[in-house]
């Protein structure tokens, strides 16, 4: 997993207010303050990434040129990323690290 990645997820699992743990290889989440730790990795699992989706309330389009865009609204309106990738789950992934980036600056 490459140190973009690792921030992405991070910022992403942010902007959910889940708690996060590394270990060498993966990461861990607790979202629901349980014992019961799994790993994520909504770069790479649809079903993590459809869990971005609903929790930040993330439209996702295809586009006629094989990309996705996906869009998320934010207090200040919306945040929207074209992911150049044909790849849904890092077009979420992009548009949930903006809304953690927006939180730190927010000191939220």
């Amino acid at each position: 997993m490459t140190t973009n990645t690792k921030e992405l997820l991070e910022l992403a699992a942010l902007a959910v207010g889940w708690e996060l743990d590394w270990t060498a290889e993966a990461m861990f989440l607790n979202p629901y303050n349980v014992y019961l730790s799994a790993f994520w990795n909504p770069a790479t699992n649809s079903g993590d990434s459809l869990d971005l989706q609903v929790k930040l309330r993330i439209s996702l389009t295809y586009n006629t040129d094989g990309t996705w865009t996906a869009y998320a609204l934010a207090d200040d309106g919306f945040v929207g990323i074209n992911c150049d990738a044909a790849d849904p789950n890092m077009a979420v992934l992009l548009v949930a690290a903006e809304l953690g980036k927006a939180m730190i600056k927010e000191g939220v």
